[in-house]
């Protein structure tokens, strides 16, 4: 269910804007929050494991490699 999903995203999306005052750097750091709830959901599921967004890591910056850019 897509609900069960985004749920903690949006949970952690809300804890860290209410923690925080009104600015862009809360805005980055809403986003971080969605992204650590949203993962740690996934993770407490079994629909994540580490090796998995580890290799996908790694995958990205062979990927960066081999055509020369670097990650900004």
């Amino acid at each position: 269910m897509t609900t069960s999903r985004i749920l903690p995203a949006l949970l952690g999306f809300a804890f860290v804007v209410v923690t925080f005052a009104e600015n862009l750097g809360v805005a980055i750091l809403a986003l971080l929050g969605a992204l650590v709830f949203h993962l740690a959901a996934g993770l407490l599921r079994g629909e994540l494991s580490v090796d998995e967004l580890r290799d996908r890591a790694e995958g990205a910056r062979s990927g960066f490699a081999q055509s020369g850019r670097t990650p900004n």
